[in-house]
């Protein structure tokens, strides 16, 4: 994370509240290799090695390069198995070393190795990362610190907010890297905000342009979260347990002993593969029973008790929401919109259940099997670069649950960034109010309400969190930068000024770093002071050019930008008023 020269107590102190929040701090408190027990804890459950093929890290989301590189200290050790030879030598070497070794062992010192025990207490689990993150907000040191490390396969970098072929990329890469692992692989998914946009499986026949237009389209009209997100998990196949049910189904066996099992004859057989998700939470509700699927849409959450109804009640219910919020803000006028509505009407009660009919076939014939239902029911759509995933073969029947796989764990959230603020405050010498948790609602609304919530208890310092939106008119496309905090820092700056109020500081930052186009976390401000000043602010709201308000030269330093660089995590916005 950047540090920078700020002038504002209120960037200053969102600034310095990052801090406890970093993968470097929270991840290795959370994974630990454990050479001498030769097992691997990950919060708090043990997992022995030898039961165990190998260990499998997706790594998927903003935040995702950052937490790879806060356990890169730990897979160095990983490597030794493959470097030291098969069978130690029993007796001690006839000359003495002439240097006494450190009491770090490197890889090289691993090939020198004494005894066989020595050697037994060096071997531990086969580690392979895959890492996704985004490309505008990945620095150069993480990916020449990933690049270089063996464990870690080629970073992808992936399109976000509004995916891109690069996310279809970055899915089946995924995909492609849980179907070539062995029997019995422990999968450890590190899941952080913007998995939804990096990661994309369009469900058959739609394709990229569909869910671009989807995303698009409800961003500008202001669609919460929690609504976009059940609309991309009824339209990409990526989501709403996607993953996990790629992770835990069984794998098909025939005469010819084909699929990940041993022996022959016709049937399923278990690849006895293990799931656990550690998840940073950037969305409002996500801490609550049931809201950890809204993160990254929830590729490895399943549906509890849904998950043991049948396929056709599952997807009816998923199909249900996603029709509802599609007719509401979604349109039909362009190729895109019709082929989403198509789409989603065509998956009813009926085609869901001939789906379930066919769940004993093979991918392929399942794949064609839906693709045939799909193409006979929307028309128009282009199918020729779809990419296949499991959505077709969702029977309970065909997974593998129990002690395997358990709901993710959230290891950080907005709750958190509340908590580090609070006590940022505390020694600095305020005392902190937490205003509101869980903001969802119109930017500029919401800034101004905490504002004058903020006035009316008097002086202190005034906390809150959460994910706001900004709706764009029907038919007005933003052409300058600027994201959701800076828009509710200038809506506030504007309201200040009119007002004529002084004594206030008002703060708002993305916890990623990056508040819309522009490379900053957010804005401060402690109001719009001149008429000309005014008149530009109501102007630069208009056009969604809040960054530009922000970042020209102010004589006065009553505004400016909070830049914190890339920060490695993602737990939504936080918000600080000071009333002195």
């Amino acid at each position: 994370m950047r540090t920078s020269a700020v002038v504002s107590t209120v960037g200053s102190l969102l600034h310095t509240s990052l801090t406890p929040l970093l993968p470097i701090t929270v991840l290795p408190a959370v994974v630990q290799f454990n050479p001498k027990t030769k097992t691997v804890t990950i919060a708090g459950e043990d997992f022995p090695y030898g039961d165990h093929a190998e260990l499998r890290i997706i790594a998927t989301g903003k935040a995702a390069p950052a937490q790879v590189a806060a356990l890169l200290p730990q897979l160095l050790p990983q490597l030794l198995p493959q470097l030291t030879p098969t069978k130690a030598p029993t007796k001690a070497p006839t000359k003495a070393p002439t240097k006494a070794p450190t009491k770090t062992k490197t890889v090289a010192m691993a090939m020198e190795m004494e005894t066989e025990k020595e050697m037994e207490m060096a071997m531990t689990l086969k580690t392979t990362v895959l890492c996704v993150g985004k490309a505008t907000t990945t620095t150069p040191s993480e990916v020449a610190s990933l690049s270089s490390h063996p464990c870690v396969l080629p970073l992808l970098l992936s399109s976000h907010p509004v995916p891109s072929p690069l996310s279809v990329t970055a899915a089946s890469s995924v995909f492609a890297f849980i179907r070539s692992a062995p029997p019995r692989t422990l999968f450890l998914y590190l899941l952080s905000g913007g998995s939804s946009a990096l990661c994309c499986l369009p469900a058959p026949p739609l394709t990229v342009g569909h869910l671009q237009h989807a995303t698009e389209r409800l961003m500008g009209r202001g669609v919460d979260i929690k609504r976009l997100n059940e609309l991309r998990q009824a339209i990409d196949e990526f989501k709403g347990g996607g993953v996990a049910r790629e992770v835990l189904q069984k794998q098909k066996r025939d005469g010819k002993g084909e699929g990940k099992g041993k022996g022959k004859g016709e049937g399923a057989c278990h690849n006895h593969h293990t799931l656990r998700t550690l998840a940073v939470c950037d969305v409002v509700g996500g801490e609550e029973e049931g809201g950890v699927g809204g993160i990254g849409s929830g590729p490895t959450v399943l549906g509890g008790e849904e998950e043991t109804q049948t396929q056709t009640q599952t997807l009816a219910v998923k199909m249900e929401k996603a029709r509802a919020i599609w007719e509401e803000f979604g349109d039909e006028e362009g190729e895109e919109g019709k082929g989403i509505k198509a789409f989603l009407d065509s998956n009813d009660s009926s085609s869901s259940n001939n789906i379930n009919n066919n769940n004993n076939n093979d991918s392929s014939s399942n794949n064609s099997s839906s693709n045939n239902s799909n193409n006979n029911n929307i028309n128009n759509i282009n199918n020729n670069n779809h990419i296949v995933g499991r959505q077709t073969n969702n029977n309970p029947s065909n997974y593998e649950y129990g002690p395997r796989y358990k709901p993710p764990t959230i290891i950080s959230s907005n709750g958190s960034a509340l908590t580090s603020l609070f006590s940022a405050c505390l020694s600095a010498g305020f005392k902190p109010v937490i205003l509101k948790s869980s903001l969802t609602g119109e930017a500029s609304s919401v800034g101004i309400s905490l504002t004058k919530a903020a006035i009316e208890r008097g002086p202190g310092a005034y906390i809150a969190g959460g994910e706001t939106t900004v709706t764009i008119p029907e038919g007005r496309i933003p052409s300058e930068k600027g994201g959701r905090n800076m828009h509710m820092a200038l809506s506030v700056g504007v309201f200040l000024g009119r007002k004529g109020i002084k004594n206030v500081e008002f703060g708002a930052i993305g916890t990623d770093g990056d508040d819309g186009k522009g490379g900053a976390a957010g804005a401060w401000t402690r109001g719009v002071g001149s008429v000309s000043e005014w008149t530009r602010a109501r102007r630069d709201l208009r056009s969604f050019n809040s960054f530009g308000f922000f970042d020209t030269a102010d004589v006065t330093k009553t505004r400016g930008l909070i830049r914190t660089g890339p920060t490695g995590t993602n737990v939504a916005d936080v918000i600080l008023i000071i009333v002195n």
